[in-house]
């Protein structure tokens, strides 16, 4: 029988794994060794996208390139100009021409050098307005077809011209329309009703009867809060009937914007003002 020494015997035992202990490392020591250890450039540039928060690749962001430049400019990005009322691009020549075309435009549609024959229905210091029937010369009512063509694309109304439009224009002293009013004919009006937000409205379905109806009315960006807007409600108060003064409670707005509603309850010291043709 053979034997071994003793010192073979102990190579050929099995190590007791449970005595021993190991040192256990944190995720960024473990990549501090990894990332030593990787000698071609693609493990190590996978080993540097690694994050150990998420434990997935990173992902480049996409950059964000700057296209107009803050040079201290005073004015730069989309603006709107106070006198046509266009919003554009100072930054782009493009839009600086097509600004400059409507706004020569919309000076000469507004630019009134006055008739030989005017139906002036209330006078100023500082202007007049006069008022412009359907049976007018061809040449007057094509210069009002023009102003309320303006009117209707700068409110976002769709034209709808009808034959018994009496029309009111506020001229200033400087020869330029100012102001704005067109007037109908209707016989019902309905109550608006209060809300609980401006932008919305609804009406009564009890009508009332009325005698003038108020299509349009507008004031120059320049000339607004100035009064231009009441002068003409006044003017049509007197001169809509021929001999006759008509009362506020006889006048109905027809589907006034936000700005026109503040006015109209302004003007008739309620919120429940009469309205027409209101959805």
């Amino acid at each position: 029988m053979l034997r071994y020494p003793s010192a073979m015997m102990s190579q050929s035992t099995p190590p007791n794994w449970k005595a021993q202990s190991f040192t256990r490392f944190s995720p960024e020591v473990e990549l501090r060794k990894l990332h030593h250890l990787c000698l071609h450039r693609s493990c190590c540039q996978m080993v540097t996208e690694w994050s150990p928060e998420n434990q997935r690749p990173l992902r480049n962001k996409a950059l964000k390139v700057q296209m107009i430049i803050d040079a201290g400019q005073k004015k730069f990005g989309p603006i709107q100009c106070e006198t046509c009322g266009m919003v554009y691009s100072v930054d782009h020549p493009h839009d600086q021409e097509q600004h400059q075309i409507h706004h020569a435009s919309f000076l000469d549609i507004l630019r009134f050098p006055g008739w030989k024959k005017e139906r002036v229905v209330a006078s100023f210091m500082d202007g007049r307005i006069i008022k412009i029937l359907p049976s007018d010369p061809k040449y007057v009512t094509n210069k009002v077809e023009e102003i309320e063509k303006l009117i209707d694309n700068e409110l976002g109304f769709n034209r709808n011209r009808h034959s018994t439009r009496i029309t009111f224009l506020h001229i200033s002293d400087e020869q330029q329309v100012i102001g704005c009013l067109v007037s109908e004919p209707i016989t019902q009006a309905f109550p608006l009703l209060p809300s609980m937000t401006s932008s919305m409205m609804s009406c009564s379905l009890q009508s009332v009867p009325v005698t003038c109806g108020v299509g349009r009315i507008w004031c120059h960006a320049s000339h607004r809060k100035r009064g231009v807007a009441t002068r003409l409600m006044d003017a049509l108060r007197c001169s809509f009937v021929l001999g006759a003064q008509l009362d506020r409670n006889q006048i109905a707005f027809s589907d006034p914007t936000v700005s026109g509603k503040e006015f109209a309850m302004k003007y008739f010291g309620t919120d429940q003002f009469l309205t027409y043709n209101c959805m």
